[in-house]
């Protein structure tokens, strides 16, 4: 059985006021913690960053894989 975290206990008001006060790369950072969260905060399947936001967004992931990983801009771009 899955243990759930304390998080999705909060109302789903409190956890879309969280999403909304975070810039768009965050917000879909912290819906890749758990499906449960990303279906709360992204419904549609059809969630998707803009270009501006998917390097921040990449960068963010980066933190949490270490030194021997990078954001290769040029596949980026494409």
């Amino acid at each position: 059985m899955a243990a759930t975290t304390p998080t999705l206990n909060l109302p789903t008001e409190m956890l879309l006021a969280i999403s909304e006060a975070c810039d768009p790369p965050t917000a879909m950072a912290l819906s890749l913690t758990c499906k449960p969260l990303h279906s709360t905060l992204f419904p549609s399947s059809n969630c998707r960053l803009s270009s501006g936001h998917l390097i921040p967004f990449l960068h963010l992931l980066l933190k949490d894989l270490g030194p021997a990983h990078f954001v290769c801009l040029r596949a980026v771009s494409v």
